[in-house]
């Protein structure tokens, strides 16, 4: 079968469902720099600081967010890298896993984004979108602008499905070993690159460890290096095919062999009904139902405009932390700004109903000053605790968002809803009856 052919059909896509997909990769990522602020990480939970984060890693003495020429490098290949070295100290794992998070879901947010620019859905409340893959010997690329990532992908199927991903790498991996002629007994021994990985981890980190971008250290790391010098360092070979790493040199050089593995994965996919919706390298993407929905608590706002206000507790139950001024006030002033807003639901004083509008998040505006956060020299600390008798709300749903409501106060500001039995509009109308009943 041609899943190329398959996957390149146009998906229809709504601004409805990548502005709620934007709130929700929003809330996710404050959520979580929210943890680290708790922690003592950082200084303000509003606010991306790579100065801070570089700190932290220096001060822990975290190794493998590093490149080969000594950059640190603060993308979720090498947070995942610096995850799996650091197993073994509780300190650095909780650290990196939360710093994973937040990158995760500031870069979602962003792809997102892209997607609302890329598609200028001012001119539509609907778009197609193809994701323009195509062969490139026997490796899949994606020419789409904003790339197809596991965010734009969200955006293509319906909000009570996600989306799943498979590595193909067991014929990468042994053909690489081949290659750097390992004996076949030791190939799926821990630590052959990097002194300490198991073996699953070294196959999850296979992109990065075959190219040569991080450093290694393992029983055949002299191997790995050697051919590095020969093909991706050697002088000369800067315009050569010959100048690759070791994981993109696979792909050409045993084309036959990665292409049936690629297309042996996916037709075991096909069979077990699963709905294949992309493939980018070795990774395929597919969609399935989802079991749970995650549900975000914000934990204070500020509106910011000609005043700042800010804004009544009940407004957290938008998930949304942090700087936020209104698209009105965006337009009128001026302010650059870029990618998808947000909808914002709060109760209206005057006539007690639940209205909404459209706002920004501070990080989306071409604004060269320090957040209000920091101006005003806030602080801000969890309860610790409260606790929920059950008793506020006779309604089995409502009463269980305003638990998790309950528990965000206490520092806990992630909750789960079964998607089996409620859909977002549901949790979406709950989170209203428990704004009216906090006003």
């Amino acid at each position: 079968m041609d899943y190329v052919k398959l996957m390149n059909k146009d998906k229809l896509i709504k601004v409805d469902r990548v502005c709620q997909l934007k709130k929700y990769y929003l809330s996710m990522y404050k959520a979580y720099m929210m943890k680290l602020y708790d922690m003592g990480y950082i200084k303000d939970p509003t606010k991306w600081d790579v100065v801070q984060i570089r700190k932290n890693i220096v001060d822990l003495g975290i190794d493998g967010l590093f490149n080969t020429c000594g950059e640190v490098k603060l993308d979720l290949d090498y947070i995942q890298f610096a995850i799996c070295k650091h197993r073994k100290s509780e300190v650095i794992s909780e650290f990196l896993q939360l710093l994973y998070n937040v990158v995760k879901y500031k870069s979602y947010a962003f792809d997102v984004d892209n997607v609302y620019e890329e598609f200028n859905f001012a001119k539509g409340d609907r778009q197609k979108l193809n994701p323009y893959l195509r062969m490139s010997n026997c490796k899949i690329e994606c020419g789409l602008g904003s790339g197809l990532t596991r965010a734009v992908l969200e955006c293509m199927i319906p909000e009570n499905e996600t989306v799943h991903v498979l590595y193909v790498t067991k014929y990468l991996w042994e053909s690489g070993c081949m290659e750097l002629g390992i004996p076949v007994e030791d190939w799926n021994c821990d630590g052959l690159f990097v002194e300490g990985m198991s073996h699953r981890d070294e196959l999850l980190n296979i992109p990065l460890i075959f190219n040569g971008d991080v450093n290694v250290s393992g029983k055949y790391a002299d191997n790995l290096n050697d051919w590095l010098f020969n093909h991706k360092w050697k002088i000369g070979t800067a315009i050569n095919a010959d100048c690759k790493g070791l994981y993109d040199y696979l792909f050409y050089a045993n084309m036959s062999g990665a292409f049936d593995d690629l297309s042996e994965r996916l037709n075991f996919l096909a069979t077990e009904g699963k709905n294949l919706i992309g493939v980018v390298g070795n990774c395929i993407y597919y969609s399935e139902p989802i079991k749970y929905y995650n549900v975000p608590m914000g934990c204070f706002m500020v509106l910011s405009g000609d005043d700042d206000d800010l804004m009544p507790d009940s407004i957290s139950l938008n998930g949304l932390t942090g700087e936020f001024y209104t698209t009105e006030f965006v337009v009128e002033e001026g302010i650059k700004y870029v990618g998808c807003p947000v909808e914002c639901f709060y109760v209206d004083s005057d006539t007690g109903n639940v209205d909404s509008e459209f706002i920004f998040d501070f990080e989306q505006l071409d604004m060269k000053c320090d957040s209000y956060f920091v101006n005003e020299h806030l602080e801000y600390e969890f309860e610790g605790n409260l606790v929920y008798t059950g008793k506020e709300f006779q309604d089995e749903l409502v009463s269980q968002i305003y638990k998790i409501y309950v528990d965000s106060l206490n520092g806990e500001l992630i909750g789960t809803v079964d998607a089996s039995k409620y859909s977002l509009s549901e949790i979406k109308e709950a989170k209203k009856k428990i704004m009216r009943k906090l006003v």
